[in-house]
């Protein structure tokens, strides 16, 4: 949620600004959130995938 206010509303919940500079971290934080999301996208094509097989074996 932090996250999302933070990039959407230009606040500053995470404290990545310091006097209106972006502080070092925050780039960290965009390549974790990229890769969680990355890892949410690919756990949701293999379920699909799972569940589609699953339903076409009759298993």
């Amino acid at each position: 949620m932090k996250f999302t206010c933070d990039s959407l509303f230009a606040m500053n919940l995470q404290r990545y600004l310091s006097a209106g500079r972006a502080l070092a971290g925050r780039a960290a934080l965009l390549d974790t959130m990229g890769d969680l999301i990355a890892g949410l996208a690919g756990s949701l094509l293999f379920s699909c995938w799972s569940y589609w097989r699953a339903g076409a074996t009759g298993g």
